[in-house]
């Protein structure tokens, strides 16, 4: 299994396969490994790879179909996804507001269940952008590697 996470969190494949060793895997059964979009290309395009799972853009999908067409092997594909959050008339706007900034900065907005859209009922729009603002605010962005970091790339 080759792991290849983004450019901009390049340190969590390495913890992945590490993870894995130190679990028991086999030596060199979980690879972390960097690469650019041509050397992905390449790598799909090679007869030891059976099978693709992509989680991105929808043009990053689109790259990966390419490169898997040119051989027929199967592709997973999650892209994209738009996961919305709805506040309602009768909601609690201080939950709820605590609740989404969570699950939209959670994993630094890369989890594949990140809110990414929120429809907020007219009544508490303004009360809910203040009390999205403050939670904001309490994030510390910064090296990972850095104790006082609470998001990190």
């Amino acid at each position: 299994v080759l792991v290849k996470h983004s450019s901009r969190t390049p340190k969590c494949s390495f913890h992945f396969s590490d993870h894995f060793r130190k679990a028991g895997a086999p030596d060199g059964l979980v690879q972390s490994i960097l690469a650019n979009h041509s050397q992905i290309a390449s790598l799909i395009e090679n007869a030891s790879i059976a099978y693709v799972s992509f989680t991105g853009s929808v043009e990053g999908g689109r790259q990966i179909q390419q490169s898997a067409s040119k051989r027929f092997i199967d592709v997973g594909l999650e892209l994209g996804g738009k996961d919305p959050a709805y506040v309602s008339s009768n909601a609690d706007v201080e939950k709820a507001a605590i609740g989404i900034v969570d699950g939209s900065m959670y994993n630094a907005g890369q989890s594949c269940c990140a809110v990414e859209r929120v429809y907020v009922h007219s009544s508490h729009y303004e009360r809910f952008l203040e009390l999205c603002e403050r939670e904001i605010k309490k994030y510390v962005l910064g090296d990972p590697d850095n104790a006082k970091t609470t998001m990190g790339p």
